[in-house]
């Protein structure tokens, strides 16, 4: 199952059940972050526009790290 993608995730909802796919999605995320800026994780994902870099929740996708970086650097620091 591809955590990364919508279908991936319903995927794994449906046959994890809630919690188990919350420990998976928890688990896939830290194995997947990239860097930690002003406390917000950032991790490569696929998407319909192809390869993006998210700011953990901000609910933005950005072509490169150094646009996701300064994206979670001007967010409210996260502790």
């Amino acid at each position: 199952m591809d955590l990364d993608t919508p279908e991936g995730r319903l995927a794994a909802a449906e046959a994890l059940g809630p919690d188990g796919y919350n420990r998976a999605l928890q688990n896939h995320f830290g194995k997947n972050t990239v860097k930690i800026v002003n406390g917000y994780a950032l991790r490569w994902v696929s998407s319909r526009w192809g390869r993006i870099c998210m700011v953990e929740g901000d609910g933005g996708g950005f072509s490169t790290l150094e646009a996701a970086e300064a994206r979670a650097n001007s967010l409210p620091k996260k502790d």
